[in-house]
């Protein structure tokens, strides 16, 4: 069983990730870690075999992920606090952890120069999206391909 599998402990995972051929520079280990955290947190806090899904989207500047469950969600205004060290949200039955997982998600993040928050979903759960710059050629080269709106 590999680090994701664990970490979703037995939630279908549904997978929207396009063939972009744009890269991203990275440390992997790091952005691993952020994405077996995320994935984690979405399973404990979720109805066990609900799905977990995982999107990417390349934009313009930037890549974004994001990563979607049907968890137990959050109380209005507690999307900022979720990335607290050592914070965690109340639940009835509380799943074991310590509180630093999402912390240590946005350490990684900022330290690429990205950003990570939560958002509530409509119906249940919630999501939480991360965005990494695009290689410094990659933006080049859409800044490029758009100049004044247009597509060259």
């Amino acid at each position: 069983m590999n680090r994701t599998e664990r970490a979703r402990s037995g939630h279908p995972l549904q997978l929207d990730l396009p063939d972009h051929g744009r890269s991203i520079q990275v440390d992997y280990i790091e952005i691993a870690q952020v994405l077996i955290n995320l994935l984690e947190n979405a399973a404990k806090y979720s109805p066990a075999g609900s799905p977990v899904s995982l999107t990417l989207r390349i934009r313009a500047n930037d890549a974004e992920i994001s990563v979607r469950d049907e968890g137990i969600g959050l109380p209005p205004g507690e999307e900022e606090r979720i990335f607290d060290r050592f914070y965690r949200v109340e639940a009835r039955d509380r799943p074991i952890g310590s509180g630093i997982g999402l912390a240590i998600a946005r350490g990684f993040i900022e330290a690429h120069g990205g950003k990570i928050w939560a958002q509530r979903n409509d119906d249940r759960g919630i999501t939480v999206r991360v965005t990494l710059p695009l290689a410094q050629r990659e933006r080049a080269e859409t800044a490029l391909a758009t100049v004044d709106g247009v597509k060259h």
